[in-house]
């Protein structure tokens, strides 16, 4: 605590700085991001689509517990495979990373099954996050990516 005395013309001005807790201390600081891409970009219904999703840890901290990659949401769509990078084995419909570097990616692949001519897109988000929420993320909107296919009618039995 900072503590002094002032005076001012002939008024004593008598003041106490006390430190400011910051909100983030102790916090590591790891910018998640994804990006992905559809395989294709116009599918039936029936069709089997793959989607390429890829998480990168831009720091400038390392994910020392466990980076996840995981669907939010797909719209006309079934997921019906994942495949985890660098051998890890899926636990569902994610993959559990494990600690990443700073600059690290990890490239997750999942395949979908498109299920309604009736709408016109089928689409698949997929984020990624921490085990942990006690770090700070100075971009959380780039953590979800979602890319869209045309749905173009049904596949040939």
């Amino acid at each position: 605590m900072v503590r002094g005395a002032a005076i001012l013309g002939s008024l004593l001005i008598i003041f106490a700085i006390a430190p400011v807790a910051s909100a983030s201390a102790g916090q590591s600081v790891t910018d998640l991001a994804i990006t992905q891409a559809a395989s294709v970009g116009h599918a039936k219904v029936g069709e089997v689509v793959t989607f390429t999703s890829v998480a990168v840890n831009n720091g400038p901290d390392a994910v020392t517990d466990s980076l996840d990659v995981h669907p939010a949401q797909a719209s006309s769509l079934e997921v019906v495979g994942v495949v985890c990078d660098r051998g890890i084995s899926s636990d569902g419909p994610f993959c559990q990373y494990g600690p990443v570097g700073a600059g690290e990616q990890r490239t997750t692949v999942y395949t979908a099954m498109v299920l309604a001519a009736g709408s016109k897109t089928a689409s698949l988000t997929v984020c990624a996050t921490r085990e942990t929420t006690d770090f700070q993320d100075p971009d959380p909107a780039n953590n979800c990516a979602a890319t869209s296919v045309k749905v173009i009618g049904r596949k040939k039995a």
